[in-house]
């Protein structure tokens, strides 16, 4: 799969370095160039619209019912309209009007079967490419604000369309009580004698004992589900910053269902993206959203599956439209100093451990 590239120009500067020999009544001044590391920056990013537009659900392997219908639309117009978010905030950091058109050909409307949905797109898609046709250099025009806007609106039709609601009668209560990691969790943290880990005592002999305990238990658990609840508590107990992202990793691709695959899945996306050497925090950070929706598009399909034999699941059902549904890691957004990454952790209470 090809990577688009950008390369950013940052010009070198250069200055005079006076180099003083006494030879006769001569002075002989030479200007050599400062080295300066970052003159020529290649810079690759895994934004482009090939990885943007795919991980579509595949249609086929499902019952040819309503309900599954509705299920594999509504995650296929989530994966356009998330390309299409991606393809605007990547235009937003580099301006490459350019890179956006091209990117914008490999969002194939035809994957959506509602005529009224497919109309919208085929509205957004025609203005995102007039707007990026015009290289409008600000995004203070009637033409992005339009733009935005149908986007906005076509999100809001989406998450009406495809509501839990329509589906389930699921109730918060009932949805909590599921999502208790804590409760389903205490037999195995009340063994622990350390209740919460701080910087201070993270790296004492004690803690450790406690925290290779937690990972045993992971490990020799056989009730998936809890299996997955000890992880979500284990998260919580070491803190984000701790956390053992391949442990989280090998629940998401098990194959076998639990309500926690949706959280950890988000855990996951952010671990990988702020620890992970060749990505990172910045709005200028690689974000290999494909990456993640290589990811997102496998527990949504273990999700489906397991709604094949469990119709009445509605936590399964929420879960899986949650799946769908939530952006892709964007790098402007409602943090100002970092990608969306940020936003995540503040949402799953993690951003401060």
């Amino acid at each position: 799969m090809k990577s688009t590239r950008i390369t950013l120009l940052i010009v070198a500067s250069l200055v005079a370095a006076t180099f003083a020999s006494s030879c006769g009544n001569k002075t002989k001044v030479v200007e050599e160039p400062v080295v300066d590391e970052c003159a020529a920056l290649d810079f690759e990013y895994t934004d482009s619209g090939e990885e943007l537009f795919c991980n579509y659900m595949p249609k086929d392997q499902w019952p040819q019912d309503a309900f599954f219908t509705d299920m594999v639309e509504a995650y296929n117009s989530f994966v356009l309209l998330n390309g299409l978010k991606s393809v605007i905030d990547v235009w937003r950091r580099y301006e490459e009007s350019e890179v956006a058109i091209e990117s914008l050909k490999y969002a194939d409307i035809n994957v959506i079967n509602s005529k009224d949905i497919k109309e919208k797109f085929i509205k957004v898609k025609e203005l995102a490419h007039r707007f990026f046709s015009e290289h409008v250099d600000c995004s203070d025009t009637l033409l992005y604000w339009e733009l935005t806007d149908s986007l906005d609106r076509l999100d809001s039709l989406l998450c009406s369309r495809y509501h839990k609601s329509n589906y389930t009668n699921l109730t918060i209560e009932k949805y909590w009580q599921a999502l208790d990691h804590a409760k389903q969790s205490k037999e195995l943290f009340d063994k622990v004698s350390t209740d919460t880990i701080t910087p201070d005592n993270i790296g004492t002999e004690e803690v450790q004992k406690d925290i290779e305990f937690i990972l045993n238990s992971i490990k020799e658990e056989k009730d998936f589900n809890k299996k997955c609840a000890f992880t979500m508590e284990y998260v919580y107990y070491v803190g984000f910053y701790h956390t053992d992202f391949r442990i989280i990793e090998e629940l998401l691709d098990d194959g076998r269902y639990s309500p926690y695959l949706f959280p950890l899945w988000r855990i996951w996306r952010c671990g990988v993206q702020l620890h992970n050497e060749n990505y990172g925090p910045s709005t200028w950070s690689q974000i290999p959203n494909i990456i993640y929706n290589e990811k997102r598009l496998k527990i949504a399909e273990t999700t489906l599956k397991h709604i094949v034999t469990h119709h009445n699941d509605g936590v399964a059902i929420n879960q899986y439209l949650m799946t769908a549904s939530l952006s892709n890691i964007l790098r402007s957004g409602q943090y100002p100093f970092g990608n969306e990454s940020f936003i995540e952790l503040h949402y799953l209470n993690l951003g401060t451990k």
